[in-house]
């Protein structure tokens, strides 16, 4: 190219603004930058930490994460799969709102990267990045027992739409049938719902009037704990003198809002760090983008208990 045409070009394209075609160079590079990634429910507070940790670590990697909200709903979730697959996405983080998934794992059988985020599928072997349930639970269980709390209940929502809450659902029932040698360790789930009046709260006088000694609760997760909380508020317990409580915090708000911390008389929790959760994911699935035959990968982060006023009878 002559200096003459080259200017000539500079000048055009400094007089129409032109700007390289991002579509005409995936076209040519065939790659789009683009990820898909699947929120099995964008409006919780986990979500939110999820989604942060997500994006600094694509922004940062050049990458165009397109977000997508299944509402819990698994039909929504099948089709945002094969909708990203068609807008030529490199690969999937999938916060899963289907524990059996046939959708995704024909996806990834047929070449396309993916990672799970937090939450596992049934009868397949994928790369994911998720926290420990067995270990938090039992400690948990174990200190309760330390403490001189009766058998404690596991309060739980609906579990078909979380896989990680089967999991601390089942870590629950072998720790007290373990830790408390209890016979039937069904007797001691109660699966309720916080968007329903009365439900929690007669769940609660029951066990406050039939149970020997002190009882104990343990939410599943952070939203379903605050709600045993303000539902024991409402009828009058004392925490812990007349009941203990406990359970996942799992929101990532640190230091900027220590909620466990700052409800009297403080609650125990094991700590998730959700955004870290995020953070590890994007990165597993960049480097399998990058690194195809690498082998999987599955990363379990580590919780960290915190011992506070609400389950603390002997001081």
């Amino acid at each position: 190219m002559s200096a003459e045409t080259r200017k000539r070009l500079h000048d055009i394209i400094k007089m129409t603004n032109y700007k390289p075609s991002d579509v005409a160079r995936s076209l040519k590079s065939q790659r789009s930058r683009l990820i898909g990634v699947i929120i099995s429910d964008i409006s919780t507070p986990f979500s939110s930490a999820l989604i942060s940790g997500i994006s600094s670590v694509f922004d940062s990697a050049g990458y165009v994460p397109l977000f997508v909200n299944c509402n819990n709903n698994a039909q929504k979730e099948r089709a945002f799969i094969r909708d990203l697959v068609s807008r030529g996405v490199e690969g999937l983080l999938v916060n899963t709102c289907s524990y059996e998934n046939p959708d995704l794992i024909e996806m990834e059988c047929k070449g396309l990267p993916v990672v799970l985020c937090d939450r596992p599928v049934k009868d397949y072997n994928f790369n994911i990045v998720t926290s420990e349930v067995v270990h938090p639970i039992s400690s948990l269980i174990s200190h309760l027992k330390s403490q001189g709390f009766s058998v404690p209940y596991f309060f739980t929502q609906q579990l078909s739409s979380s896989s990680v809450r089967m999991l601390r659902h089942d870590a629950f029932i072998d720790s007290i049938e373990k830790i408390y040698d209890v016979a039937d360790p069904i007797e001691y789930i109660r699966n309720t719902r916080i968007d329903k009046q009365g439900i929690t709260k007669k769940y609660l006088n029951e066990i406050l009037t039939q149970t020997q000694g002190t009882p104990a609760v343990l939410g599943s997760n952070t939203m379903t704990t605050i709600h045993l909380i303000n539902e024991l508020s409402q009828i009058g317990a004392k925490i812990p003198y007349d009941i203990g409580v406990c359970g996942p915090d799992d929101w990532s708000w640190g230091q900027q809002l220590d909620w466990a911390g700052l409800i009297l008389p403080g609650i125990t929790t094991y700590v998730i760090e959700s955004d870290e959760i995020g953070r590890q994911s994007a990165k597993l699935l960049l480097d399998i983008i990058r690194n195809p035959q690498s082998e999987k990968t599955a990363v379990y982060l580590k919780p960290e208990i915190i011992i506070r006023s609400s389950t603390l009878l002997k001081g």
